[in-house]
């Protein structure tokens, strides 16, 4: 595995360094992050392991969980990270998993509480992989509540409940990006949405066992993922200009798959687009080569910003994975946090997760919470089924309490093989280590930067 001592060594100290200076660390909120339910209508029990969705039963009890979180840890909002329905279904019962999933996000989000949707690979209309809006309409659909015609979002109108006035930019929402803040205005703290989904290379033409009926062309998909990139180049640079901080949040994460191998974002398909008007050498230089991926461009674009954003969240593979980021030049793009499933598809205990921001908007705190298959049939959530962030990855005979995440991880100075190792632990979510496959090398998520975009 390749080592990453400058990624590690450069990031930020932990603030109990600094309590001699007068600077603590004082908690600014929480939030509570879940994903991945893939609710199977037929699945009358569920069954832990590859291949089961998750039944009625304990979806259920998934929600209690997080309505009890959401009060116990006194979130300021909940993040949904995509993936609805079960896998690869005929569209009926899609749109019953949908209409259930989504009354259970809503009974977690109550009356007043905020919940944020981000699209996952699963969350079209149509079928897996096929693009959101699938045609004009947008999953949401499902739901007896949503009225797009409204004059200004509702305080039910997805893709956000409760949000009412803290969306900041919809103006892509049909295609599964926004921005919002999640703390309420002037707090801040700025969430941007991704719909990375857009950057596989099955995107809006269906999955290997099924093509999309609404199938874009490439042309189309190559235009939608340079108007998703030059607008997240926008909203950064806004951010940073106003002195905000961001929650980066997608589906699928870059880097590489860490069952298979392979990339998760394309390389089939570069930057081609000609729309950003900023004075961004970027974005020129990709258009000019032709041959910049998707993922160069991002993660170069993150390490610009990497001050500004705080966090960067994923989801997709329903493990408690960790990966760190770095562009072609060596800069730190970040650190991606991954958030586990609610389905035991890939054999994970069902999860989720909450994070702690100090008042710098940090994370300082990452508690994941899960049941096991030794609580079937009732599937409950016990209180001692939970491992801290900073307990899993602290060194051996250090003391990592009130540091932040990345501080923790720097603590290891560039030791690598050593995270891989506690990451491993995790990795499914106490249903003990992973060996094998490709999940240590897929903690170290950098761009292929020597080969071309291949072109089809």
């Amino acid at each position: 595995m390749t080592i990453l001592p400058r990624v590690l060594r450069t990031l930020a100290l932990c603030p109990a360094a600094l309590l001699a200076f007068g600077q603590p660390a004082n908690a600014q909120s929480t939030f509570l992050t879940l994903s991945d339910v893939h609710y199977g209508i037929a699945a009358e029990e569920h069954v832990w392991g590859h291949s089961h969705e998750t039944s009625k039963a304990l979806w259920d009890k998934a929600q209690t969980k997080a309505r009890a979180l959401r009060d116990s840890e006194t979130a300021a909002f909940t993040l949904y990270l995509g993936d609805i329905p079960a896998h690869n279904q005929a569209d009926a019962a899609r749109k019953l998993e949908f209409t259930t999933v989504l009354s259970g996000l809503a009974a977690i989000a109550g009356d007043t509480h905020r919940l944020y949707f981000l699209p996952g690979n699963n969350d079209s209309l149509d079928r897996d992989y096929c693009a959101f809006d699938s045609g004009g309409q947008v999953p949401f659909v499902a739901d007896d509540n949503y009225d797009p015609t409204k004059g200004g979002p509702p305080t039910n109108q997805w893709p956000t409940l409760r949000a009412g006035d803290t969306l900041i930019d919809a103006s892509h929402v049909d295609h599964g990006y926004y921005s919002a803040y999640p703390l309420l205005p002037d707090t801040g703290l700025r969430l941007i949405a991704l719909n990375t989904v857009m950057f596989t290379d099955d995107y809006g033409t269906g999955f290997h066992w099924d093509a999309c009926e609404n199938a874009l062309s490439i042309a189309d998909i190559e235009t939608r993922i340079a108007t998703q990139l030059e607008w997240l180049a926008t909203q950064l640079a806004q951010a940073e200009t106003t002195g905000e901080k961001v929650i980066l949040a997608m589906h699928v994460p870059p880097g590489i798959d860490g069952y298979g191998g392979g990339p998760m974002w394309t390389d089939a398909r570069g930057y081609s687009g000609g729309g950003y008007t900023g004075d961004d050498p970027l974005f020129k230089a990709a258009s000019a080569a032709g041959d910049y991926t998707i993922e160069r461009v991002f993660l170069a674009l993150t390490a610009r910003h990497a001050t500004t954003i705080s966090a960067m969240l994923t989801a997709h593979t329903h493990l408690d994975d960790l990966r760190l980021l770095t562009s072609c030049q060596g800069d730190i793009a970040g650190i991606a946090y991954g958030v586990p499933g609610i389905t035991t598809d890939h054999g994970n205990n069902p999860a989720m997760k909450v994070f702690g921001l100090d008042a710098a908007f940090a994370l300082d705190r990452a508690t994941t919470y899960f049941a096991t298959e030794f609580t079937a049939p009732k599937y409950d959530w016990h209180s001692d089924t939970h491992y801290g962030f900073a307990a899993t990855y602290c060194p051996t005979g250090q003391n990592c309490s009130g540091c932040p995440l990345s501080a923790v991880l720097a603590a290891w100075d560039g030791d690598t093989p050593s995270i891989a190792q506690r990451m491993l632990t995790v990795l499914r979510t106490g249903r003990g280590s992973v060996s094998g496959h490709y999940y240590a090398a897929a903690l170290d998520a950098a761009p292929n930067c020597t080969r071309p975009r291949a072109l089809r």
